[in-house]
């Protein structure tokens, strides 16, 4: 089943599309896009599958670089995979999949061989069912079709469900040339199946063939087509529905606690009641972090519990309904320059995508001003800053060495206990000044050093700092004690 859109209806890129696959519920659906550069065109990217509507979207010429962190150009809910051309500009493929299709790298060319045809297979698993995947993009006028054809080949023995899709730059709908018959007959070698498709390739003077679809089983292929998607490039997006049953999603669940609701007279009401004088009626140090953190602990629990909320995050906030409408007129403007082949349309789509593209960016720099203006610390800019993919990888610190190799140089390091013993007691002999004493510590030192520390990092006890200073007044002595 083929499905084309003309240009007589004026709907946006992701309604096209979530109309085409809406037919088909609970089946795997797979697209395709040239996006000639990912990290230009990611907030159409995300605007047109943040709804989740495919499971799994492949992309050639991402022109994604290794110091490009995948946090820029994620897609929430999804696994990305890469292959990256290393060579030079341009180029590379990668595929984003649902996070519950269970992705597992197979195989990728060696991007640092220029000159040669880009691609990448992958694994996914739906309801104990394994499908491989490919994604390929062959540069004009390159040969070496035969590397991507041998791997596929070796790659699919296990695999009844394949589905290949890319950008092959050869068009299937011209003459017969040695590149077409080649890649004809490849994929009839291997028993796959192009699907039928029409130009998917358009200029102000030509429309060709150039994204294709193969599987090994047209009969899974329940339905298929290509929709307009002049926000990247001017290549359609083809989509595929497989007859494979789409695992159901998991929704994102957080879980935290909640301090806006705190009803502070009965937390310090119950607090009062509790038996504290249990800790200072031993010497068992032991003893007393015990009792001190099950009343913490119970109080914490009781008064700030765990709330578990599903988070949503809109992927481009700065995206209003006015520029989506823009975006909405632009697509209809590439649709009627496609039908026309009339220059004024096609200069009129360029003046439209141009406008909407600059409208784009500014609405972006002036959402990130205002979310670093109005942040009040370095940290709050920060979280911010990370909560849209900026920063460093996952926020965490940057470590050059693994924990294995760390753990492996200070326990490889030759002091025996013997000799720490040794050293230790050697070390009154060495001492000299005034001698060290213990002095004694009362509450209001306590009080004044625990007050003095800013981190609120969570301990192995759970427990904020800031909940247990807010239950000061329910354990600690009114007076000081040694």
């Amino acid at each position: 089943m083929t499905q084309q859109y003309n240009d007589a209806a004026a709907l946006s890129t992701g309604e096209l599309l979530r109309r085409a696959v809406t037919p088909f519920p609970g089946r795997l659906k797979i697209a395709h896009v040239n996006a000639q550069s990912l990290l230009c065109h990611i907030d159409e990217f995300r605007h047109v599958f943040g709804g989740q509507d495919c499971d799994v979207v492949l992309v050639s010429e991402s022109w994604l670089k290794p110091d490009v962190s995948n946090r820029l150009v994620e897609l929430d809910g999804y696994v990305l995979l890469r292959n990256d051309r290393l060579h030079k500009n341009g180029g590379g493929v990668a595929a984003f999949v649902k996070r519950a299709l269970l992705p597992s790298h197979k195989y990728s060319s060696d991007s640092s061989i220029p000159n040669r045809p880009e691609y990448m297979f992958l694994e996914i698993k739906s309801h104990n069912v394994k499908m491989l995947i490919g994604v390929c993009y062959r540069p004009p006028h390159i040969g070496f079709m035969s590397d991507f054809g041998d791997t596929l080949l070796r790659l699919m023995l296990p695999y009844s469900h394949i589905a290949v899709m890319g950008d092959f730059n050869t068009d299937l709908l011209g003459r017969d040339t040695y590149d077409k018959t080649q890649l004809t007959t490849m994929f009839y070698t291997g028993g796959m199946t192009l699907l039928p498709l029409q130009a998917t390739h358009h200029t102000a003077t030509s429309d060709t063939l150039l994204d294709l679809i193969a599987v090994c089983d047209e009969r899974s292929a329940v339905g298929h087509g290509q929709i307009p998607f002049p926000a990247l490039s001017a290549h359609d997006m083809v989509y595929l529905v497989y007859g494979l049953k789409s695992p159901k999603q998991k929704p994102k669940i957080i879980e935290y606690r909640d301090y806006k609701n705190i009803n502070y007279h009965e937390l310090f009401n119950e607090g009062m009641t509790l038996n504290w004088q249990t800790i200072y009626a031993t010497n068992d140090v032991n003893y007393m972090v015990n009792e001190l953190h099950n009343g913490v602990s119970y109080l914490f629990n009781k008064y700030i519990p765990l709330v578990q909320r599903r988070v949503t995050r809109d992927p481009a906030p700065w995206i209003s309904r006015e520029i989506r409408r823009m975006m909405a007129e632009r697509d209809r403007c590439s649709r009627v320059a496609r039908r026309t082949k009339s220059s004024v349309d096609f200069n009129s789509y360029k003046r439209m995508r141009n406008l909407c593209k600059q409208t784009i960016r500014n609405a972006k720099s002036r959402y990130f001003q205002n979310l670093i203006s109005s942040a009040g610390s370095s940290a709050c800019k920060w979280r911010r800053l990370r909560s849209v993919g900026v920063g460093g990888e996952g926020g965490g610190p940057v470590v050059s060495h693994s924990l294995d190799d760390l753990n492996n140089f200070f326990t490889d390091i030759p002091v025996g206990l013997d000799r720490a013993h040794d050293y230790i007691n050697s070390l009154p002999a060495q001492v000299t000044g005034e001698p060290f004493y213990f002095s004694c510590v009362s509450a209001s030192d306590v009080l004044a050093a625990v007050l003095k520390i800013k981190s609120n990092a969570i301990g192995a006890d759970d427990l904020p700092l800031k909940f247990i200073k807010l239950c000061f007044p329910s354990y600690f002595p009114s007076s000081p004690t040694s």
